[in-house]
């Protein structure tokens, strides 16, 4: 900023002051890259219907069986 102005909120702690010899160090770092997403959760119908048949195999209640998760890879074998 060309100037100086005045913080309001100090009592927050989501930011940090980087002093001004540390200042181009501080703007060349790069965020660290988000791993993939893996997995996805089943849409609201077939989720409930992938839990009410687990449950009804396994003979338990629906709130113990895990979660079911979408893999976003697949592995396909083509055998020709």
């Amino acid at each position: 900023e060309p100037k100086e102005r005045e913080v309001d909120k100090v009592m927050y702690h989501d930011w940090r002051l980087v002093p001004k010899h540390e200042e181009e160090v501080f703007k060349r770092c790069e965020p660290v890259p988000e791993p993939p997403v893996r997995y996805v959760r089943y849409p609201p119908l077939l989720r409930a219907m992938i839990l009410a048949q687990q449950a009804k195999q396994l003979g338990v209640n629906v709130s113990t069986v895990p979660e079911p998760a979408l893999p976003l890879k697949r592995d396909v074998l083509l055998n020709y």
